[in-house]
């Protein structure tokens, strides 16, 4: 109830997901996949309205408590008990309700391997990092505060990430006011997929668009059985998927650094 009265006080709001793991805030120092990326939709609340209408009883009716990509496309349970004709009727449907209902959609991301070069290894602990994720998601929201202040736009946009991410906490703390207004958004907010549907789709967006960069980059050499990210850059035209390339990575994460500390200090950046 709290999330719906901020959506429809501010118009618009965009849902992200991310896939990747960064280095160092898991058990494990490796990440556990190759690109870390962060991806979604931007729509009017309305349209989200709409979107969860259809798309939540399309889920209940398959006996599911949420959809989770990563388990449709890996064949995991209960996926692995329909036969090929369900699964075709089932995903199309939910890339449909998609497709209906997205006004944009964007994705960043970053190799792993590049981003392990410019911060090295013995940094990974220090306590004033930036993360993988922190840049990933800023350029989201960056990518939409570009259209807002062009469209001058008057309302404040929401972004509501997936709760869970290790990263979360320090990238949500990392904004001050000023930065808040100048990038005319409210501070950021991390929901369950669970409760929140359109971070479902925020998810099947950031999981077949990361397999699709690997495939494309040739960091993975099997093809997936099936990839939807035709299906999911809807609409087509209306959409960016960046990988932020190791120079670029290596200015922004000291950019970034140095903005850190300064907002540490009290510093208004």
């Amino acid at each position: 109830k709290v999330v719906m009265g901020m959506l429809a006080a501010n118009r618009f709001t965009c849902h992200w997901d991310e896939s990747g793991i960064d280095p160092g805030t898991g058990t494990k120092s490796k990440s556990d996949k190759d690109m870390l990326i962060v991806a979604g939709y931007f729509a009017h609340v309305d349209e989200w309205k709409k979107f969860e209408k259809q798309w939540e009883p399309t889920v209940k009716s398959a006996n599911l408590p949420y959809f989770h990509m990563v388990d449709f496309a890996n064949l995991n349970q209960p996926y692995n008990k329909w036969d090929e004709a369900r699964r075709g009727r089932f995903i199309d449907r939910l890339l449909h309700i998609i497709g209906g209902t997205s006004r944009a959609w964007i994705a960043w991301a970053i190799q792993i391997d590049a981003y392990m070069e410019v911060i090295k290894a013995k940094n990974l602990l220090d306590q004033d990092i930036v993360r993988a994720y922190h840049i990933c998601a800023r350029k989201c929201i960056q990518s939409v505060a570009l259209w807002s202040i062009i469209a001058r736009h008057p309302y404040k946009v929401l972004h509501i990430f997936d709760r869970g991410n290790a990263a979360w906490d320090t990238f949500a703390a990392s904004f001050t006011q000023p930065q808040l207004d100048s990038l005319n958004i409210l501070a950021p907010i991390a929901q369950s997929k669970i409760d929140v549907s359109p971070l479902q789709a925020a998810d099947a967006l950031a999981h077949q668009t990361a397999r699709h960069l690997e495939l494309s980059m040739g960091i993975k050499k099997k093809e997936p059985k099936v990839l939807y990210t035709k299906q999911l850059w809807t609409p087509p035209m209306s959409g960016i998927c960046r990988v932020i390339d190791t120079p670029t990575l290596s200015q922004m994460y000291w950019d970034e650094r140095r903005a850190e500390q300064l907002r540490m200090r009290g510093v208004d950046v």
